[in-house]
């Protein structure tokens, strides 16, 4: 999930961050903790918006792309495509955060650079990830577990997963399902992120748990992409409404 970060003390002055607005201040550096160890994340505004800020009402996912925009624009962060993917890549990461044991990224970083390598997290050559580093002391004195980054064993992934979706049934099929979906997405969190969403979406909706797919079911349509709202009105994910009217029309006969 989110990981420890550290703040720099001249942020503070920061004429980049000052142009950019408080609201795009807010998402940047939330937007930090779900970055990769090398300040890379998948662009994808609707599961940003949903990941950081799961409890803010005044969020959306226009105005989180909105506020991508503009830390892109005043040179904080860059927009980018590779092999037909969306990402984002923070410039100047490694000046100011320093994972003791950095995991690999899965995003590439920017193809046309006219930055170094290190503007993008990537270690001057010679360096090697993990190797030198400090135990993330970043300069404004945060300091961050040496284990705090270390990859997290896919039983323990797969059951932050479990301990959220709302219907548990078919652990065995939900485990195997889990592993396919996460070659598909940058992050697992993403998974995780979406999980969490259709928690709270249910609780507020009051869901019965028969209209509720098997999390297996979720898993394998992507389910964490759905666009869930939190309005009066329900709007149920894919194919759950239908099931809902099926089991109906089953209960009238």
């Amino acid at each position: 999930m989110a990981r420890i970060r550290s703040i720099h003390p001249d942020a503070l002055k920061s004429e980049k961050l000052a142009v950019a607005g408080a609201e795009a201040e807010r998402c940047y550096w939330r937007l930090t903790t779900i970055c990769d160890d090398y300040g890379r994340v998948e662009d994808h505004p609707r599961l940003i918006w949903a990941t950081l800020f799961p409890l803010n009402d005044d969020a959306t996912t226009e105005l989180v792309d909105q506020w991508l925009s503009e830390l892109a624009e005043v040179g904080l962060v860059e927009r980018y495509t590779s092999g037909g993917k969306r990402c984002i890549a923070v410039t100047r990461w490694s000046d100011y955060q320093h994972p003791r044991h950095s995991v690999a990224s899965v995003i590439p970083p920017p193809e046309d650079r006219d930055n170094p390598p290190e503007a993008y997290g990537e270690p001057p050559i010679g360096v090697g990830v993990g190797e030198g580093e400090g135990v993330g002391e970043g300069v404004g004195g945060a300091q961050e577990s040496s284990t705090a980054l270390m990859v997290r064993p896919p039983t323990q992934v797969f059951d932050e997963f479990w301990e959220h979706y709302p219907r548990k049934i078919g652990k065995g099929e939900a485990r195997k399902a889990f592993e396919k979906a996460s070659k598909r997405v940058a992050a697992v969190d993403w998974i995780i992120a979406g999980a969490v969403r259709f928690e709270q979406f249910l609780t507020v909706h009051a869901t019965e748990q028969k209209f509720v797919p098997y999390p297996a079911t979720w898993l394998n349509r992507d389910g964490w992409e759905d666009d869930l709202t939190l309005e009066d009105k329900p709007v149920l994910p894919r194919n759950v409404d239908m099931i809902g009217r099926a089991l109906e029309r089953m209960g009238d006969g």
